[in-house]
């Protein structure tokens, strides 16, 4: 089942609609690290994103313990303290996507979904299984509805997609017609319930190999 979040009024920032459907802002890959004021970071582009009617960002990585090196092959990776999340918090998001390749640590993943959901942020791409990390992710503004699927085809460790009892992230891999198809299938049926869908994925080139840590 969709995870459906209808959305309040937004504040008016004085935006003039160009059209009568809500405004949508995607972003890309947000990760923030080692902010003395998170809520700042986007200080210059705030007055921008707050405009948007729906505001999904995608969220790279977790919000899970400050410092040290989480991320195996990964040279000085490390995820956010779970204080970073007021950066997000300061922009209005609406909804993230989780499914990164950089989103890893079943323990790191679980604690950055609780963080998220103690913030009053919904997300997509990740989760507690299988089942829930591929669920999309309908947000709601004035009776207009839109769907979000993530997916990554890029993993740090074969243990890092949810399975049917571990935590992790929506995987597939493109090499692998059937798994193609399932996406196909995942998007045209969120079609007849939304007014529009947005799929995102986290893909390289094609030389790079899916199926096992890079």
């Amino acid at each position: 089942m969709p995870k459906h979040f209808p959305l309040a009024d937004p504040i008016d920032w004085g935006l003039v609609p160009l059209a009568d459907e809500p405004t949508c802002v995607l972003t890309g890959d947000i990760n923030l690290q080692d902010r003395q004021e998170p809520a700042r970071a986007f200080r210059h582009v705030v007055s921008t994103l707050r405009q948007a009617d729906v505001l999904f960002a995608n969220l790279e990585g977790c919000l899970y313990r400050p410092g040290g090196e989480d991320i195996p092959d990964k040279v000085s990776w490390r995820h956010s303290d779970e204080s970073m999340v007021a950066g997000l918090l300061a922009i209005g998001v609406n909804g993230v996507g989780c499914a990164n390749n950089v989103t890893f640590g079943e323990e790191a993943i679980l604690h950055s979904l609780s963080v998220l959901k103690r913030s009053g942020i919904p997300q997509c791409g990740a989760g507690n299984n299988i089942m829930t990390a591929n669920e999309p992710l309908v947000l709601e503004r004035s009776g207009f509805q839109i769907g979000f699927l993530q997916r990554t085809a890029l993993l740090h460790g074969l243990d890092q997609p949810a399975t049917e009892g571990r935590a992790g992230v929506a995987y597939f891999n493109p090499e692998e017609n059937s798994e193609l198809e399932k996406i196909y299938d995942a998007v045209s049926a969120l079609k007849t319930q939304v007014d529009v869908v947005v799929f995102s994925h986290h893909l390289r080139n094609t030389g790079t190999k899916v199926t096992e840590p890079y």
